[in-house]
């Protein structure tokens, strides 16, 4: 009991607090998805994508299935460890347990799974998809993803698939979807199912965000930083050799599907 009681006292502040979880892959708009809710007022933001959060989710997720019998405290103890950990790596200083505390880090199904558990109806998770064509075409040129193949680009965006199928019906789960934000009528459709996922009253000044900082240009094309040039993914699939057309169609075509984002022709 008396260990127990230690326990309690030193969780971290926000233990019982709402936590917000910005994710999708990367280059599918999770920085401008981020950056716009940053600047509401009922929400505080680590400011930056952290994955260390993603590690340790997956890391408790390895623990509990192949280290059961090492572990000295009972499953529900590990697991505060391991959200108390997560907490006080996250939200060491800045935070608000009156505010909707967010932080953005990559997600894989186990990693979700753990997450959902850890937090429960505390959470709120916004996940952004993009037209895997867009995404593998920007991840190609750029230089933090330059250590991937074409082909590891394209099955990193396929798993995006995965966590859909899986996390859709999760009350915490809320999509929204890239090409939304190039809409003048979908931007304010969409930033208004956020809030109302979130709980939180409309404030303009997220969308106004948006509409000035819709993406980090991917650049293939000289006028790529042309709003409305975005929605022709075409010349990003012009752009693809032959054998990487159609290995891209072999790794993305059935999500591409699932997603109604159409390939276009050969």
């Amino acid at each position: 009991m008396f260990k127990q009681i230690i326990r309690s006292n030193l969780n971290h502040p926000l233990y019982n607090s709402r936590v917000l979880v910005v994710s999708g892959i990367g280059r599918s708009g999770t920085t401008v998805l981020r950056k716009s809710l940053e600047i509401h007022n009922e929400i505080i933001s680590t400011k930056t994508e952290n994955n260390l959060v993603f590690d340790l989710l997956e890391s408790l997720g390895r623990s509990i299935k192949k280290r059961s019998n090492a572990i000295k405290d009972s499953v529900s103890d590990h697991k505060r460890v391991f959200k108390n950990t997560i907490l006080d790596t996250t939200f060491p200083l800045i935070f608000d347990k009156h505010k909707l505390n967010a932080l953005c880090c990559d997600l894989r199904v186990e990693s979700l799974n753990q997450l959902v558990e850890l937090f429960n109806e505390n959470l709120k998770i916004i996940y952004i998809v993009r037209n895997g064509i867009e995404v593998v075409a920007s991840r190609m040129i750029k230089k933090q993803f330059a250590h991937f193949t074409f082909e590891e680009n394209c099955r990193i965006w396929a798993y995006s698939e995965k966590i859909i199928r899986h996390a859709i019906n999760f009350p915490q789960f809320h999509l929204v979807r890239h090409e939304d934000f190039l809409s003048e009528q979908n931007l304010i459709e969409t930033y208004t199912s956020i809030f109302n996922h979130l709980g939180i009253v409309f404030e303009p000044n997220c969308i106004e965000f948006v509409r000035e900082n819709f993406c980090h240009p991917t650049l293939i094309l000289s006028d790529d930083k042309i709003k409305d040039n975005l929605s022709e993914r075409s010349k990003r699939w012009k752009n693809f050799s032959e054998e990487q057309k159609k290995l891209f169609n072999n790794i993305c075509g059935k999500p591409m599907s699932y997603l109604n984002y159409p390939i276009p022709d050969f």
